[in-house]
């Protein structure tokens, strides 16, 4: 073995070290992960956690301040703040899943059919790819959530019918790529 050889075997190994480093987590990593799956269990304790029934009001008790009784006092109608809280994470966390889900389902669906098949397809894809592209994201959401109704079905249509184009998008692409594999 060559002094030249051992260097490179020097580089190989120091290649493979920096690779290592790079995929490594950082802190920032570790604290976000904390951090949401301390909101998770919270979320999924909430019956448990919670001091209060977060719908039971007391009238005579709104606007309380934080005490021992309610950590982080009350609201209007006297309903515990912590318990409301933590019932709403549960509520959060499943419209998040959703919210995020549901276009992506429907955009890998549109962006592979398209891809693959082209033509016609392709064609019809695209032109409703670039409408939706034409307006800002949040006007239409907040068009689409005026004409459905708020609440977590028309939060969720609203996202699914206007986030799936960057999906649609990147997996065309991928769809062209296959196709053009497959001999097609």
């Amino acid at each position: 073995m060559t002094p030249r050889d051992r260097v490179g075997d020097a580089d190989r190994d120091g290649d493979r070290t920096r690779d290592r480093d790079r995929f490594r987590p950082g802190p920032a990593l570790w604290a976000g992960g904390l951090l949401f799956a301390l909101i998770l269990l919270a979320a999924i304790l909430a019956p448990v956690l919670a001091p209060d029934d977060p719908a039971a009001q007391d009238l005579t008790g709104g606007l309380l301040p934080p005490s021992a009784e309610h950590w982080f006092g009350t609201d209007q109608l006297g309903r515990d703040v912590l318990s409301r809280m933590l019932f709403a994470a549960r509520t959060d966390l499943r419209l998040a899943v959703l919210a995020a889900l549901a276009p992506f389902v429907i955009g890998v669906a549109v962006g592979l059919v398209s891809g693959y098949f082209g033509g016609a397809v392709d064609w019809a894809a695209s032109r409703l790819t670039d409408t939706v592209i034409a307006f800002p994201f949040y006007v239409i959401v907040i068009a689409i959530v005026f004409a459905v109704g708020a609440g977590e079905g028309g939060i969720v249509v609203a996202f699914a019918l206007v986030g799936w184009v960057g999906y649609a998008r990147v997996l065309r692409a991928a769809g062209w790529a296959t196709r053009g594999s497959c001999g097609r």
